[in-house]
């Protein structure tokens, strides 16, 4: 298990207003070398605020935001720290891979030796050797991201901040995509992502930071926080058929009401924690009336019930 000594980013009660409208208030986070950290929260939560702030791009009102020990609000040696891959693609789609880097090498203020040889070391790395001389253009939506990313490391940064990196990709690419990630982390960078992919979250992720209304309301392993918020208990979706909802006898209403059950995304279905003796009850009554259940799922919760709990509670 990592230890939270020295990290690379510590964000420390950052508040941010835009006119009157409170954007971030009072967010704390830090990742470790070596650690992904995966902010979650819907949009307008202050995610892309908060990353803004880390690159410098934008100064806080209050608080304090450290890369690599120093402020990048005030400091060109912190922002050259980080390494951001946006969600909207920043590269030149007329130049090749190997020019892409080049070219942001020298933004950097690499040398033009120094910039050749980190160039051919992340296409090598980033398996863009077969297409380093084609048009970016001409690539797919999974080889321009990794063209991003080499863009995003020429400097060796410490930090990497990815955006929703695997929007628009298919399976295979997402795959090869999150294998990449993984190599850069053992490569020791500390690795900040946002995504609205709860199964990319859960399978990247070393801790979750989940922020709602510019609040981060929970960080740590998800393991941890599912368990603090739900303990052993279980996610139960019912829906009943068209005919039946609205049928229901009161015996049926009242037994769904003492399960705590709300109603789903339609008006059929109902939602709602329960523990293994209930959910073990609910198969049983279900099993033995279940010409009036359409859909009947059952399963542990995860991330996506997490946020949804704290949506809920707003």
């Amino acid at each position: 298990m990592l230890t939270r000594n020295n990290p690379t980013l510590v964000v420390k009660n950052a508040v941010f207003n835009y006119g009157d409208k409170n954007i971030l208030n009072g967010v704390s986070i830090d990742i470790c070398p070596g650690e992904i950290l995966v902010l979650l929260g819907p949009n307008g939560a202050g995610k892309s605020t908060l990353v803004k702030s880390i690159t410098g791009r934008v100064r806080l009102l209050s608080g304090q935001i450290f890369v690599n020990g120093a402020d990048p609000s005030d400091s060109a040696l912190a922002r050259k720290q980080s390494g951001l891959v946006p969600q909207q693609l920043a590269i030149f789609n007329k130049l090749s891979p190997l020019e892409n880097l080049s070219v942001f090498g020298h933004v950097m203020g690499l040398e033009r030796r120094e910039t050749r040889k980190k160039s051919e070391e992340l296409i090598n790395a980033l398996g863009l050797q077969d297409v380093k001389s084609i048009r970016t253009e001409r690539l797919s939506g999974g080889m321009k991201r990794r063209v991003n990313i080499g863009a995003a490391l020429m400097h060796d940064p410490k930090l990497l901040i990815l955006d929703e990196p695997t929007v628009g990709l298919d399976f295979d690419a997402q795959r090869n995509m999150h294998s990449l990630l993984r190599w850069l982390k053992q490569r020791n960078l500390a690795i900040l992502l946002t995504t609205h992919d709860m199964e990319e979250a859960e399978q990247l992720a070393d801790r979750v930071a989940i922020i709602v209304k510019g609040k981060i309301r929970d960080v740590g392993r998800q393991q941890d926080l599912i368990y603090k918020n739900f303990g052993v208990h279980q996610q139960i979706y019912i829906k009943f058929r068209e005919d039946v909802v609205q049928s229901l006898t009161p015996d049926q209403r009242a037994w769904l009401q003492q399960l705590n059950l709300q109603p789903g995304n339609n008006r059929n279905s109902f939602v709602g924690m329960v523990s293994k003796d209930q959910s073990a009850t609910i198969v049983r009554e279900l099993l033995s009336d279940n010409a009036i259940t359409e859909e009947f799922r059952l399963h542990q919760p995860g991330l996506d019930t997490l946020l949804e709990s704290y949506l809920r509670a707003e």
